[in-house]
């Protein structure tokens, strides 16, 4: 069994002490180090390199969100890092800022309903798993364990969440680029872990509600989450592309997937083996051995230059004098590729005969 390595945030010196004894008594489950509040556990992520991190929704210096800014911070910076949230807070607030940079690997655990000492260890257990699967965990943990999402998330708490999402520039405009592209049809839909309520809100405008797939949930009579209907993650998504080549009767080359993350791994390799475009639009590890492309940038519009340059053909100065036809211009386009590689010492020097 590979061990699981775990960092763990809590300001409290008892409850520090006693998740730490949770988690050094499960043999699959190594504790790198513990922090007291946000920088010490930003160091430390940095320096121990976690796969999941378990923290204190509120820490110092603020006392306020510190375990929701550690995990939009490794969302941006450590993408492939899990984050399991302990809170003692009902509000949906706190769980769906949680969400707001996206739903797989995130977890929200509320302090009073962690049953027993192997609960909160089975859940990072079953969380690095899944995680490792692209699934969106926080919502495969233990029954036992009282998601926040289940209990007090309304349907409109989740509009109201992808109402603040931060869109990067230019995605309305990247809609319409492609579509006014001589030659070319293309169709825009998003598949995602997130919720659909999130993902249609934040794209309003942009993208048809009827091209988006995400988890759906049941809703109980009050309007509060029941359960979980369809969650479109890891081999999930791969479902939703098959059916979405069929009703569109294209050919498997003609597909253009775009993914950021760990959830888009089976589904890429599932583009890739039929001959289709993958490109990965973040420094994920585990996507970017995949993705035939990768492309690093803020603005959306990047993702129009690895499709001009490998499906319509077009050389740099084409793509440049499009860019610039809009206002843009294209700055440190720099085409590089990049080795990933760790060095290590070895017992002794290996001869080498030139």
């Amino acid at each position: 069994m590979a061990t699981i390595r775990v960092v763990l945030a809590e300001d409290n010196a008892l409850l520090r002490e006693g998740i730490s004894r949770i988690i050094d008594g499960e043999p699959d489950l190594d504790l790198l180090g513990r922090a007291a509040d946000l920088p010490e556990l930003l160091e430390l992520i940095e320096s121990a390199s976690p796969d999941v991190v378990v923290t204190d929704i509120r820490m110092p210096p603020t006392g306020t969100d510190e375990g929701i800014q550690a995990a939009s911070w490794l969302r941006e910076h450590r993408p492939e890092v899990g984050v399991v949230v302990l809170s003692q807070y009902k509000t949906p607030s706190y769980a769906l800022a949680l969400l707001e940079t996206g739903s797989a690997g995130r977890a929200y655990l509320l302090k009073e309903h962690v049953a027993g000492a192997d609960e909160l260890a089975q859940a990072v257990r079953i969380g690095c798993d899944e995680n490792d699967l692209g699934v969106g965990w926080h919502l495969k943990v233990p029954p036992s364990i009282d998601l926040c999402l289940y209990r007090c998330v309304r349907k409109e708490h989740l509009i109201e969440t992808g109402k603040r999402i931060r869109l990067k520039p230019n995605i309305r405009l990247l809609s319409q680029l492609l579509d006014g592209l001589d030659g070319y049809k293309f169709s825009f839909y998003v598949i995602s872990a997130a919720p659909v309520e999130v993902i249609q809100s934040a794209l309003e405008g942009i993208v048809p509600a009827d091209h988006i797939f995400g988890t759906r949930f049941r809703y109980d009579d009050s309007g509060e989450i029941q359960s979980i209907e369809q969650v479109p993650a890891g081999y999930g998504k791969v479902a939703v592309l098959e059916e979405l080549t069929a009703k569109l009767q294209i050919s498997h080359n003609r597909v253009i997937y775009v993914g950021d993350g760990s959830s888009d791994v089976h589904v890429m390799l599932h583009v890739n083996r039929r001959e289709g475009l993958t490109i990965a639009v973040s420094e994920n590890k585990y996507i970017t051995q995949i993705a035939k492309r990768t492309i690093l940038s803020d603005d959306a519009l990047s993702v129009l230059i690895p499709i001009l340059e490998d499906v319509a053909n077009w050389p740099p100065s084409k793509i440049r004098a499009l860019f610039e036809s809009q206002g843009f211009v294209l700055q440190e386009w720099e085409k590089v590729r990049t080795d990933s590689l760790t060095i290590s010492k070895s017992s002794a020097p290996q001869q080498v005969n030139a």
